[in-house]
């Protein structure tokens, strides 16, 4: 059987200010829902026996309007192509309380062929040649080995194992996120032929048979090194070919040494980097400044730095700060101290602009000179 596996859509995340002047939603919100469907087209055109998946299809338990319209949209695509949908349910769609339904109860109503487990529990499925054997979200870490434990391998059809959850072998890279439990290594069996795991936004083999197909998007900027996407998988062979499916790029645009720089040549050079890209208003895009002051920081003009943020559809500027050195005067004769040249060494550290700096030294140190002067007289 030829499936297409993906996972972690988080249909409904928004996320910064701009906002789409047609509809007034929320830009970010509005890229993921129509990147979705461009992807569903995209798998759709693949002509796969079965589209898997693996958890965290809306990013609440509660989705937006939008979340809801999107998915009947793309089960429009899939019922009219003859495609069945194997989805479970996320941690992020998961209900907390007993008295929340879950929002896949509302997909049931949809003719296409929805095959959803959502409850809590191992559910079992099978489609021509394949069984999927189902472990939703779970409310407890024990509750997984419980399920596997139900597990009893087809003999006569390819066995696909559908789970989220961090396989322990990813510990390091925990989201810590509510219920957000941890998948034994035990448990990716090679009695299946394939399993797919959702949860973990990095498109990665995990084991033999086992795959994490990544997220589409890039849900943070933690993401940024990530592999997005999905797979198409043949449960025969056990071969996963990366599909490559639309998403709102994100670009790291690298790191600036800002020790001898001013505040003015700093976003001169982050200007000249997103020069550089070629379509900067559709990307999220990092940058890092190194060896800065926090004083250095503070002084960057706020609307030059506006306005090279609106250049791009997301800018996020990570800081290395340093601390200046501080000199004490607790072991030395306060009278051997060079308190003029203590002001322009202090003033040199904070990042001003050339006329500006010097016009501060200038007058400070003549300030300090007339102070010394004065007590020099009275002593």
């Amino acid at each position: 059987m030829k499936i297409v596996h993906i996972a972690d859509t988080h249909l409904g995340l928004a996320g910064f200010s701009s906002i789409d002047p047609e509809s007034g939603m929320n830009l970010r919100e509005k890229k993921i829902y129509d990147n979705f469907l461009e992807s569903m087209k995209i798998i759709v055109g693949q002509r796969p026996d079965a589209v898997v998946h693996a958890g965290d299809l809306f990013d609440r338990v509660k989705p937006r309007t939008h979340a809801y319209i999107t998915v009947l949209s793309a089960l429009d695509m899939l019922e009219e192509a003859d495609i069945p949908l194997i989805l479970i349910s996320g941690n992020h769609s998961m209900p907390k309380t007993r008295y929340t339904p879950s929002p896949f109860k509302v997909l049931e109503y949809h003719k296409a062929k929805v095959h959803c487990a959502y409850r809590y529990k191992y559910e079992i499925e099978d489609i021509d040649d394949t069984t999927f054997h189902l472990i939703p979200n779970m409310l407890k870490a024990s509750d997984y080995r419980d399920a596997f434990n139900e597990i009893e391998i087809a003999r006569n059809t390819a066995n696909v194992m559908v789970t989220h959850g961090l396989a322990t072998t990813l510990r390091d890279y925990r989201l810590r996120t509510v219920a957000e439990h941890e998948i034994d290594s035990t448990m990716l069996s090679e009695d299946f032929s394939y399993i797919a795991l959702g949860h973990f936004h990095g498109q990665k083999q995990v084991a033999e048979n086992a795959w994490y197909s990544g997220s589409i998007e890039y849900c943070t900027y933690n993401e940024i090194n990530d592999k997005k996407g999905g797979l198409i998988v043949n449960t025969e062979s056990g071969e996963a070919i990366p599909l490559e499916l639309p998403n709102t790029p994100m670009i790291d645009l690298g790191r600036i040494d800002c020790n001898t720089l001013t505040p003015s040549e700093i976003t001169e050079k982050i200007q000249s980097v997103i020069d550089r890209l070629k379509d900067p208003g559709d990307s999220l895009c990092q940058i890092r400044l190194e060896n800065i002051l926090r004083e250095k920081i503070r002084n960057i003009n706020r609307d030059e730095m506006a306005e090279i943020k609106n250049r791009v559809f997301n800018l996020r500027i990570a800081s290395d700060t340093i601390e200046p050195v501080k000199r004490g005067f607790e072991t030395e004769d306060p009278s051997s101290v060079d308190y003029v040249d203590e002001f322009r060494k202090f003033v040199k550290i904070q990042g001003l602009e050339g006329a500006l700096e010097e016009e501060i030294i200038s007058t400070g140190s003549n300030i300090f000179k007339n102070v010394i002067d004065k007590h020099r007289e009275a002593d």
